[in-house]
């Protein structure tokens, strides 16, 4: 049985994805009433950065996913892998973001 790859990496990347969304809506509402800078774009620029990184070290923290690397290493994908694909995956969804609200605007 063969899996295919790009599952695996959308599979972590679901893993992380509550943590980062939730974590970006809760910094753009904040950049927003502070500096009224729009939301949309504060939340495109959290997602693929600090949230994400907090999102990564939140789940390097818990201690009930310990052995999720090894299923993905078994596979053939790393640590690095992971993070790097995942990272990557932020900045395509956050430039469509970008993109959409600039052309819908």
């Amino acid at each position: 049985m063969k899996i295919n790859k790009v599952k695996l990496y959308f599979q972590f990347y679901k893993s992380t994805l509550g943590i980062n969304a939730s974590l970006s809506v809760f910094l753009s509402v904040v950049l927003y009433f502070m500096a009224k800078y729009p939301i949309v774009y504060s939340y495109a620029l959290s997602s693929m950065s600090l949230g994400y990184v907090i999102s990564i070290l939140v789940k390097e923290s818990s201690f009930s996913n310990k052995d999720e690397y090894y299923f993905y290493y078994n596979f053939g994908i790393t640590k690095i892998k992971l993070f790097m694909v995942c990272g990557f995956m932020n900045i395509v969804f956050a430039i469509l973001i970008i993109a959409g609200y600039s052309y819908a605007k």
